[in-house]
Formats: structure tokens, C-alpha cells, sequence
């Protein structure tokens, strides 16, 4: 509570820190794993990431008269505030989701974000017979972003001319075994995408399998911006989201099409990863690679050793 009312006084910032993500060692018990896991938690929970603003001397006590205590009356006369609403809203004298609307809304460093008001018949609208009932669910819109062309090697290494927007790797699926398995997972989330991020791409399309592993949740950090989008397989298209992307398909039992809308997606560049075995979408008795141009994921990743 001190921490955040410093930070309101402008006195530090907070920064978010992410939650551990720790994996059960080779021979460690559950038992032990969970209370490792539970340490590492009181850790994080008792600990504060914040960076000193102006360079205060915050052992100061005048500097917490003049920063800290018109904060605290600021926030206090805001609880008296809600708190006069509140009554008013129990002598029915103020609409309730005009009430909440009010009490809700966020104005911080030029933003301003308002819930909408939605009212399912409270007393006031009742009495006043107001209709507020009718309430459709907000769309979040993405933020139109630059459009970011990707490395030019990128290009070169997948086999395709430099304005190409989309190229296809094909990859022999691993086999059952646990070991050929860990292998192939060592190889997209360590080697492939990695490596891909470095070049540009910023949008990840894959089954949501793979969102569940934590080095998938650490791609993000090797991107100067520190984000990536991810678009789970059948999305529609994201608006404003021009950026590089790379799709991998699973293998499939039996081997299903490539889907056709892949290939009309708006992107600068479009690296599509599918088996060997994945069929053409236009002649579904025939595999993808029989039919189009297509590159070796091992080729695509030698050149890129260059």
C-alpha cells in the first residue's frame, strides 16, 4: 500500500515482474516440487520491482509532506466521495449503472476508459421507466501497427524471390517415441523460432499446445519490443497486425489439406511450416510438396547458419 501510494505521488514507478515458471526436476517428488514451487512463490509475492523517480531522498519526511500527503487527501476525499454516491444510490436518488459508470471510470495520462453503462431494472430506472437492459459486448480492436518488414535473409534462406509474401517449409513429422518427440520440441522452440524472431516475425500461429510450454512463453524476449502476437490455427484474420508471421501445422492422423485461407492472409512476409504429408487443399489426394514449389525445414535452417 505504501508502494503504490509513493508511486501515485510520482515519488517511483512499479514494474511488473513475471511469475516464476519452474519444472519438476528428474527424480524430484511431486511433494517436493510443490513446495519448491510454493517458495519461489512467497518469494515473488514478498517482493517489489520499483524505480526511484527524480532522485528524492525518500528518508526525507518534508518530501513526503509535500508529495505524499496531498496524495493520501486526494485518495481519501475520493472514498468520501464514492462514499456520497452510495447513499445517493440507496435513496434511489441516481441511476445505478450511471452510479457504477462513474465510479469505474479510469482517467490516468491522457486515457480515459469508461465502462459502459447497463442496467438490468434497478429501482430508478423502474420508477423512471428507463430501458438500459440492451447491452452488446465491446469488441476489442487491435492497435494499428507499422508495417515491419522482415530480415531479407529470411527470404533468401526459404527459396523465394524477395517480394514473394509467403513461403512453405515442409518438415518429416516425428515418430511416436518420447525421445524423437522431445527432439522435435527442442527443435521449433530452441532453433526454429528463435531464429525466426531474430529475422522480424512477430506473429505465432500454432496449436495451443505449444502455448503451454514455458520456453514458448519466453520467445517474447528476444524481440526488441518485447511482444509477439499469437493466433490460435483457425483465427480469423487480427486487424492491423502487419507483421511477419509463421505458421506451423501439427502433424495430422491421417494427413489433413493445408487450409486454403493461409494463403490469402495480408501479411509482408508469411512463413508457412507443414509435414511432408499434408495434402494440397486443391487436390486432396495429393500431398502439398508433389504440387507446389516448397523448401526442407533442414535447408531453411542451414541457410540461415550462413
Amino acid at each position: 500500500q505504501t508502494l503504490n501510494l509513493m508511486a501515485r505521488a510520482h515519488l517511483l514507478k512499479l514494474h511488473a515482474a513475471r511469475p516464476p515458471e519452474l519444472e519438476r526436476s528428474d527424480g524430484e517428488s511431486q511433494a517436493m516440487f510443490e513446495e519448491r514451487l510454493a517458495a519461489a512463490f512467497s518469494q515473488y509475492f514478498s517482493t517489489a520491482r520499483v524505480q526511484p523517480l527524480g532522485g528524492y531522498d525518500l528518508r526525507d519526511s518534508n518530501l513526503w509532506e509535500k508529495s505524499v500527503q496531498p496524495e493520501r487527501k486526494r485518495t481519501a476525499g475520493a472514498a468520501g466521495d464514492q462514499l456520497q454516491l452510495l447513499k445517493q444510490m440507496l435513496a434511489l436518488r441516481v441511476e445505478f449503472s450511471a452510479a457504477l459508470s462513474q465510479v469505474y471510470q479510469v482517467d490516468a495520462e491522457g486515457v480515459c476508459i469508461a465502462p459502459e453503462p447497463v442496467c438490468g431494472g434497478c429501482p430508478v430506472c423502474r420508477r423512471e421507466s428507463n430501458n438500459f437492459t440492451a447491452y452488446a459486448v465491446p469488441r476489442p480492436v487491435a492497435p494499428l501497427l507499422p508495417i515491419r518488414e522482415p530480415d531479407q535473409r529470411l527470404r533468401s534462406a526459404a527459396g523465394v524471390p524477395r517480394d514473394s509474401p509467403t513461403a512453405v517449409i515442409t518438415y518429416a513429422p516425428p515418430l511416436g517415441g518420447r525421445r524423437e518427440r522431445r527432439r522435435w520440441d527442442d527443435l521449433v522452440l530452441r532453433v526454429l523460432l528463435p531464429r525466426l524472431i531474430v529475422l522480424g516475425v512477430r506473429e505465432i500461429s500454432t496449436s495451443s499446445e505449444w502455448t503451454e510450454r514455458p520456453a514458448f512463453r519466453r520467445l517474447h524476449r528476444l524481440c526488441p519490443e518485447r511482444y509477439l502476437f499469437y493466433a490460435p490455427p483457425g483465427e480469423r484474420d487480427g486487424d492491423g497486425w502487419v507483421v511477419p508471421r509463421v505458421t506451423l501445422l501439427d502433424p495430422a492422423d491421417p494427413p489433413a489439406p493445408v487450409p486454403a485461407e493461409l494463403f490469402r492472409l495480408v501479411r509482408p512476409f508469411h512463413l508457412i511450416v507443414i509435414p511432408e504429408t499434408a495434402r494440397d487443399p486443391y487436390y486432396p489426394t495429393d500431398t502439398y510438396r508433389s504440387r507446389n514449389p516448397t523448401t526442407p525445414l533442414n535447408a531453411l535452417l542451414s541457410r540461415l547458419d550462413r
